[in-house]
């Protein structure tokens, strides 16, 4: 399945070099993230809160997990979550991590929506065979476009993700 999400990029592994120490890094990290639940859908009304970090998660000694947080009136959907660690190496401060945006509640949703198409599109062929030349290609166009648009949505959301981590990372590195 990850190498599915890679190919279609909804998935992405990033390698980052910081010239940084390990605790450096850590206090950056605590300046810039609210600790809290990761998970795309963990909190409703957190786009109605006054906090001025960008981010939410979890953060551990080698490890962390985080999301962009949610604003209010913001455009764009921030799915993406980031999974990865952290290895010290000299001066430099190795980190390893995985964006993904498919969180596993959005599997259902398009194996539902399929379905619901694919059982549609029987019933136009069982009902009227004449008119199915007609109504399958609109049918198809209307499902491509209800799959393809959120599908925009989540791949844009990993690259997003991806730009402002790396964004952060030098802004932290030069302070």
């Amino acid at each position: 399945m990850k190498n599915f999400l890679r190919k279609i990029k909804l998935s992405e592994d990033v390698e980052m070099e910081l010239e940084t120490e390990q605790l450096v890094f850590l206090r950056g990290w605590e300046e810039l993230v609210d600790f809290g639940n990761p998970t795309p859908l963990s909190n409703v009304f957190e786009a109605f809160s006054s906090s001025k970090n960008d981010f939410v998660g979890q953060i551990d000694a080698d490890s962390f997990t985080l999301r962009r947080r949610r604003r209010l009136f913001e455009s764009n959907m921030n799915v993406a979550v980031a999974k990865g660690n952290y290895i010290q190496n000299g001066g430099f401060l190795q980190i390893n991590m995985e964006i993904n945006a498919l969180s596993p509640i959005f599997i259902p949703l398009f194996a539902l929506i399929t379905v619901v198409y694919f059982v549609a599109g029987f019933f136009v062929v069982a009902s009227n065979p004449e008119s199915a030349l007609f109504i399958l290609p609109f049918l198809a166009l209307h499902a491509s476009l209800m799959l393809g648009i959120p599908y925009l949505f989540l791949r844009r959301s990993v690259k997003r993700m991806k730009r402002d981590l790396e964004r952060e990372f030098y802004f932290m590195t030069k302070q």
